[in-house]
């Protein structure tokens, strides 16, 4: 067993002029924060106590020790296994806490056996682990931390354990594999952009005796099915029950969906609601829906019009039409050149007047070859089939716009 002691206290007394000028207790600390190596691993000593702080082996299947001379093993630091070699990884049961980023973008990971003593996970721990294939959470587990998983492009599915409680922001943002996810009885905090990015992703199914949620055709709602809070990503097609009142934050971000209608008694669409839906081009708005949140329908590059009923109120900044593009690390927001946005005066004329939007008659009629879609029809008559029966409606056409114009 080969054990090498690396100590810089003696270094650090004799630059310091000697023991006598070290304030009371220096020495008993210095000590106490050691660092060593024992075989593969480094690590640092807290009294009883032995935490992992980096791997140097080729790795392959690693075990980790439950003990180092005769102190255990009880925390894996930051970064300790960042970027290794591992194909898999057995954690003993003295290890109470996995810090942050401790493996992250260790590629060729598939298993990790995690034991019931581990209760506290750091940010990014299993971050871009790109074969991570299965992982068994303990109950001792509360929280699946933010991006704990993210980017783990191999993962099919996943089973949250009644014991978590939290699931925090993009905890499995990206993982592009992963097609269903199960949640326990006990999850009543979930982050809207949990499984952001998760584009194979159709089916989410929350225990029956959450408390919370409740999921209804692989769709999360608040148990009482008022609220949409999350579409995964993958589905296609939704139904939305009549009972929802709103349209949770971010809850179709970056969905598949092509068309969407909401049902009557739907009242606010939130902020961010529809953000990035690409393949979006229809949208259904009742004429329940009194408020539209900031950047609700932004992004949503193949929507080309929309009709507002006469009840909106409120339509929050850079809610339609607008489109996103990053300079500098910033993002700047355009008007789409093509978008036509059909409502009644009030809320529409107000939010073309503050987005400094050209307001012109339209022509809202359908044409008779296509009267679905209006296809092949000028820019003027792309609007929904209901915005003929509509009166005193105009037409806002976009105009591609810098937002610092």
């Amino acid at each position: 067993m080969k054990k090498q002691i690396v100590c810089c206290t003696t270094a650090i007394l004799l630059a310091a002029g000697g023991l006598g000028t070290l304030p009371a207790g220096t020495l008993g600390t210095a000590i106490a924060a050691s660092a060593a190596a024992y075989e593969d691993f480094e690590y640092s000593v807290d009294g009883d106590t032995v935490t992992i702080t980096e791997y140097k082996g080729k790795g392959g299947d690693v075990v980790i020790p439950s003990e180092i001379d005769g102190k255990k093993v009880t925390a894996i630091g930051e970064f300790a296994f960042e970027g290794s070699d591992l194909t898999s990884v057995t954690i003993p049961d003295t290890v109470t806490s996995i810090g942050w980023e401790a493996f992250r973008y260790c590629g060729s990971l598939k298993n990790v056996t995690i034991p019931d003593s581990v209760t506290d996970f750091g940010w990014e721990a299993f971050k871009g682990c790109s074969s991570l294939k299965s992982v068994t959470l303990p109950d001792s587990v509360k929280t699946i931390s933010t991006e704990m998983f993210m980017d783990c492009r191999s993962l099919e599915s996943v089973t949250v354990s009644d014991s978590v409680t939290t699931i925090e922001n993009e905890a499995f943002a990206g993982c592009d594999s992963l097609k269903s996810v199960t949640i326990g009885k006990g999850v009543n905090n979930l982050a809207v952009d949990a499984f952001h990015g998760c584009s194979n992703l159709t089916d989410i199914k929350v225990d029956k005796s959450n408390t919370t949620y409740c999921s209804v055709d692989g769709v999360i709602y608040s148990k009482d099915i008022t609220a949409l809070i999350l579409c995964p990503a993958g589905k296609t097609s939704i139904t939305i029950p009549d009972s929802v009142k709103n349209i949770g934050s971010s809850s179709f971000s970056g969905s598949a969906l092509t068309s969407i209608d909401i049902p009557d008694g739907v009242t606010r669409i939130d902020s961010y609601a529809f953000k990035n839906s690409q393949n979006l081009k229809n949208v259904n708005i009742p004429e329940s829906v009194t408020d539209i949140g900031e950047e609700a329908f932004c992004d949503c590059t193949s929507l080309r019009s929309v009709t507002l009923p006469s009840s909106i109120k409120n339509i929050g900044e850079y809610a339609l039409g607008y489109v996103t593009e990053t300079y500098d690390c910033e993002d700047r927001y355009f008007l789409s050149e093509d978008f036509v946005l059909y409502c009644h005066p009030g809320a529409g004329k107000k939010y073309a007047k503050k987005n400094k939007i050209r307001l012109t008659d339209g022509d809202t009629s359908v044409p008779s070859d296509n009267p679905e879609t209006g296809a092949g029809a000028p820019l003027g008559a792309l609007a929904f089939a209901t915005a003929a029966s509509l009166t005193a409606l105009e037409m806002i056409a976009g105009k591609r716009k810098n937002k610092t114009d």
